[in-house]
């Protein structure tokens, strides 16, 4: 069984598994160690935008970590995963977890706008707007 189904089943407590966030946490880290590209994705996000404070996870230790959500995000982005490559590129535009670079921003959001993802073409058609990591071209934001 997947990783990721049994992650979503200790955070539910569903399919006979007893709710339990650091066991989800772990499955969700195993099918990522593995090479599963959305439980990267969403291991970045759980890093990335962390926890409510009053959560099971928070009271349990976990804790946001922008570095640790690039790297997940990284290498799902790395199999083609728009979300992650969206959200990578928001990262380095911003400069959470990384140095701010532009021109990685545009990169990200550029791959992941081409697969068709609506996020990520309005990032680039932002990018193209404000000339952020490419000169600016409003035609070209525009077509996007």
């Amino acid at each position: 069984m997947c990783g990721g189904t049994n992650s979503l089943r200790h955070l539910k407590g569903e399919g006979g598994a007893t709710a339990d966030v650091k066991k989800s946490i772990e499955w969700w880290e195993r099918a990522a160690n593995s090479g599963y590209a959305e439980a990267q994705f969403r291991l970045g996000n759980l890093w990335h935008k962390g926890l409510p404070e009053k959560s099971a996870a928070a009271e349990a230790g976990f804790k946001s970590d922008a570095k640790t959500a690039v790297r997940w995000y990284q290498l799902a982005a790395e199999q083609q995963n728009e979300m992650a490559m969206t959200n990578l590129g928001s990262c380095y535009l911003l400069g959470l977890g990384v140095d701010k670079d532009e021109k990685l921003s545009f990169k990200w959001s550029r791959r992941a706008a081409t697969l068709g993802f609506a996020m990520a073409q309005h990032n680039l058609a932002h990018a193209y707007f404000h000339g952020k990591g490419t000169a600016q071209d409003i035609k070209k934001a525009i077509k996007v």
